[in-house]
């Protein structure tokens, strides 16, 4: 038994269970890479909580609609297959923003000191 066998009354066997794991690593990845790509950007703003907020709430609706189309494939009984798109835009949205991240990091430490 893995940490992400957990009953269910959807009534998805086993294998199906499991799978879940790597499409929430993909949600929580790309909200984690965008959130702190966009903080560091804000940091020594006046402003910081409003300007994380405009931009990074609309930065995330792929990554949101995503993880509710593939949790409703999941407890729906839906093949994933049917869901495979937002599979690959999640996957997009967070090479872009782990690859953001790792071209800005430099000029972001430099504007902030």
């Amino acid at each position: 038994m893995t940490v992400f066998d957990v009953p269910s009354t959807a009534g998805a066997t086993g294998a199906r269970r499991v799978v879940r794991a790597p499409y929430a690593a993909l949600a929580l990845i790309g909200y984690s890479a965008w959130g702190t790509l966009f903080a560091a950007l804000a940091r020594g703003l006046q402003a910081r909580e409003l300007l994380l907020s405009v931009l990074l709430f609309p930065s995330l609706v792929p990554l949101w609609i995503g993880a509710v189309k593939l949790t409703h494939a999941y407890w729906g009984g839906v093949p994933v297959v049917e869901v495979k798109d937002w599979i690959k835009v999640m996957a997009v949205m967070d090479v872009l923003g782990l690859a953001l991240a790792a071209w800005l990091y430099e000029a972001v430490q430099e504007a902030g000191e």
